[in-house]
This record gives C-alpha cells, sequence and structure tokens, in this order.
C-alpha cells in the first residue's frame, strides 16, 4: 500500500509571470524578414507558426491525445481489513478480538470501458479537426485583411493625387481672384471639396488601421511592422461556379456545418456509452477471518452482481438519445441557413461584378479620354484651367470610386467563400483539401 501511495502523482507548481511573459512577446513578435513587399505566402506561413489561438487548439488537442492514449482503467480493487470484536462469549479457547482481511474487485460485464475509450479517442480526433477548422478560418480572414489592406492603401494613394490636384487648383483660384478673372465662390467650392476630402482620407486612414490590427493578430506582429511594408498586389478573378457547385462545396466544407457534424458524431459515441452504462458489474473478493472466541479461521470468495431491476440508466440514455437528435437538428437549421445566404450572396456578387465591369469598361475609359481632350482644349485656349483641374479631379474621384467597387465585389466573394469554407480566387497554386475527410478517421 505504501508503494502504491508513494507512486501517485505529486503537485509541480508553474508559476505566471507578466513581466516575463511580455519580455518574450515582445521579442518573439517580431517580424522576420526584412523585405519590403508584404507577400501573401509569407503572410500565410508565419500565420500558421505564430497565431495564438492556433496554439491554443494544438495544446488541448496534445491533452486530448495524452487522455486518448490511456485506456479506460478497470476499477480499483479494495482492500479491508481490522479487528472484529465479541463479547458475553462465555468459556473461549482464543481471544476475544480477532484480525479479517479482504481484497474485492470489479470487473465491468458490459462494454463501458471500451465505449469510454471510443469516446475519447472521438474527442482526441474532433481536437484535431478543430485544429484544421481554426486554420482554414484564419486562412479566409487572412486573405480577407490582405486584400482590404492592400486596397485601403491604393485608396489613399489616390487620395493623395486628388488632394494634390485640389491644392493646385486652390492656388490656380487665388491667383485669378488677384488678377480679376475668378470669385471668391470659386475659392469656396474648392476649400469645400479640400475638406470633404479631409474627412474621406481620415475614414480611410481608420480603414487601413483597422486592416492593419487584424493582420497583426493574425501574424502576431505587431502593427508598425507591417505597416512598414507595401502589399503586393491581387487582381480579382471572376467566379463561374454554378450556384449548384457552390452548394455543393458549402455542404463538404462550410466550417459551421463541419463543427456541427463533428458534434453530432460526438453525441453519438456518447451514447453508446451511456448505452453500455446499462451493463452491471460483476463484484467478487476474497477475504480471511479468525472467528472470535474460536481456533477457526474461514476463508471466503464471494460474488455479487448488481440486478437491472429499477435503474437501467434511463435518464442519461434518454439525455444522450435528445441530444442527438438536437445535433440533427442543428446542422439542418444551419444548413438551411446557408442556402439562404448562397442565394442572396450570389446574387450581391453578380450586382457588383456588374457595376465593376461598367465602371472598367466605360466610366474609367471615358473619363481618362475628357482627360486627354481637356488637355488639348486647354493648349489651345478652348477652356480655362480651373476647368480642366475639376475634370482632373472627377477623373481622379472615378478612380477612388473603383476601388471602393472592387473592395464592394471582394466582400461579396469572401462571403461566398466563408459560406463555401474554400478560397474561390486563388492566391497560389495551392488548393485546400475538403473538410468532408476529416470525418474518415472518426466515424466507425
Amino acid at each position: 500500500m505504501l508503494i502504491l501511495f508513494v507512486s501517485c502523482q505529486s503537485y509541480k507548481p508553474l508559476a505566471l509571470k507578466p513581466n516575463d511573459i511580455l519580455k518574450e512577446l515582445e521579442e518573439s513578435r517580431r517580424l522576420p524578414s526584412n523585405s519590403q513587399e508584404f507577400n501573401f505566402s509569407d503572410a500565410e506561413r508565419l500565420m500558421s507558426q505564430r497565431n495564438r489561438n492556433l496554439l491554443k487548439l494544438k495544446l488541448e488537442y496534445k491533452k486530448l491525445q495524452k487522455i486518448s492514449n490511456i485506456k479506460t482503467p478497470f476499477p480499483n480493487p479494495t482492500l479491508e481489513f481490522g479487528p472484529s470484536f465479541g463479547s458475553r462469549l462465555g468459556e473461549t479457547e482464543a481471544s476475544s478480538t480477532q484480525p479479517f482481511v479482504g481484497l474485492g474487485f470489479s470487473i465491468p460485464l458490459g462494454p463501458r470501458l471500451a465505449r469510454n475509450d471510443d469516446l475519447n479517442k472521438a474527442k482526441e480526433i474532433q481536437a484535431y479537426n478543430n485544429i484544421v477548422i481554426e486554420h482554414r478560418k484564419l486562412y479566409l480572414e487572412l486573405r480577407k485583411a490582405f486584400i482590404n489592406y492592400q486596397l485601403s492603401q491604393k485608396s489613399l494613394e489616390v487620395i493623395f493625387k486628388l488632394e494634390k490636384t485640389l491644392e493646385l487648383s486652390k492656388k490656380t483660384t487665388e491667383k485669378l481672384i488677384q488678377l480679376g478673372s475668378a470669385t471668391k465662390l470659386g475659392l469656396s467650392q474648392v476649400n469645400l471639396q479640400l475638406n470633404e476630402l479631409k474627412i474621406q482620407k481620415l475614414e480611410y486612414k481608420s480603414q487601413l488601421e483597422e486592416s492593419l490590427a487584424t493582420l497583426a493578430t493574425l501574424l502576431d506582429v505587431p502593427s508598425k511592422d507591417i505597416s512598414k511594408l507595401k502589399a503586393v498586389n491581387f487582381q480579382h478573378k471572376d467566379i463561374s461556379l454554378s450556384t449548384a457547385k457552390i452548394k455543393k462545396l458549402a455542404l463538404d466544407n462550410n466550417l459551421d456545418l463541419v463543427s456541427e457534424e463533428m458534434e453530432f458524431h460526438l453525441a453519438d459515441f456518447e451514447l453508446k456509452l451511456e448505452l453500455a452504462k446499462q451493463y452491471p458489474d460483476l463484484n467478487f473478493g476474497v477475504s480471511s477471518e479468525d472467528e472470535v472466541g474460536e481456533k477457526k479461521r474461514t476463508f471466503s470468495v464471494p460474488f455479487s452482481i448488481e440486478l437491472p431491476v429499477f435503474d437501467r440508466n434511463q435518464h442519461s440514455i434518454s439525455e444522450a438519445l435528445s441530444n442527438r437528435q438536437i445535433k440533427i437538428e442543428n446542422y439542418k437549421a444551419i444548413l438551411a441557413d446557408t442556402l439562404t445566404a448562397i442565394d442572396k450572396t450570389i446574387k450581391q456578387y453578380k450586382n457588383s461584378r456588374a457595376k465593376i465591369k461598367l465602371i472598367d469598361e466605360r466610366i474609367i475609359p471615358l473619363a481618362k479620354e475628357t482627360v486627354a481632350d481637356a488637355e488639348k482644349s486647354l493648349k489651345f485656349g478652348s477652356i480655362d484651367v480651373l476647368r480642366y483641374l475639376d475634370l482632373v479631379v472627377q477623373n481622379q474621384q472615378y478612380q477612388l470610386d473603383a476601388i471602393t467597387q472592387q473592395k464592394d465585389l471582394w466582400e461579396k466573394t469572401f462571403t461566398l467563400e466563408i459560406i463555401t469554407g474554400l478560397p474561390l480566387v486563388n492566391f497560389s497554386n495551392k488548393t485546400p483539401a475538403t473538410l468532408k475527410n476529416l470525418f474518415k478517421n472518426m466515424v466507425k
């Protein structure tokens, strides 16, 4: 008994030192590359290595893996010992106090231990699958943050050009006022445009900071380090998938559907365990006892079993059955919402794509042509410089509108990607595997 007690695990303290953790994080969060370009492949690799959510899930998986590797043990044997006391014995041949000792064992008759091992293995597989699902989710978030950062940079570049043009228009108007060929009304209009542009610039800066903060969280890198880099541009490619194909992709890869399907399989394992608990344990033992007042020793080997007459684990089985059915209904509800979202988003995507086509093929070319004609007219004296600058401002405003519309198109694209659980516009040659394969090792 002493050996058994000594072999038990003991407590080991683990200190949490905030200052040391802060120092460690500041050193580990530095951007490893000195490149001036922000490459998506580098960002993806950095996220896989550093993201805190992934690190936590990996620790959770290791914990459940250790539990799964430990087979469910048999119930511990029981040891009983002590003295037996006698009184009013009359004439006795031996002492009225005699020792007894007994050792008891329990053997499960049903498959409870095996079912518990199956459940632990299913939890281990679910923990691993959660890492894959979280990585896919973060990957899609990274794509969105990367594009938003890229478009915010492009928007600010156009804003700065627009600001320079308006400043030039302001200076020109002030000179013309001195010459008497312009009025203060024109100057007021230019000042109004400049102030409106400053508000726009602040909005775009806020959007840029939001994208930077998201990237910093995903990559575990300070925002100031990312802001020094210029994002490599990605061109949007049209999604030519049919509605039926998108629904099929969502059925196999939608993150919410995949998670709920895993919950269903886990509930099924829990039901099997509760059903196995209906079967009782077989109890047996060996005991030795000296009779009080007699020079006799008795040995017994008792067997006992609980008869499942009244309690057959009905409550837990009923709850497990209901939980499994609830998972099915949850899956149906998520799938119904997903189908509605697919129909809505596809329509929004097509509308946004039509707007982009109209801007790229008609408005931008016409605006450029107008500026070119205005430049020629200015040289010939057909229009004044303020009219020319107004047309340049209008052209730059169209460029800004085009970027805004591109962002809207990417938003619809990312919404479709979240619904399907797969990237629909490739940033690289790699194609993520279907998440449906996650259940092959989970379902028996």
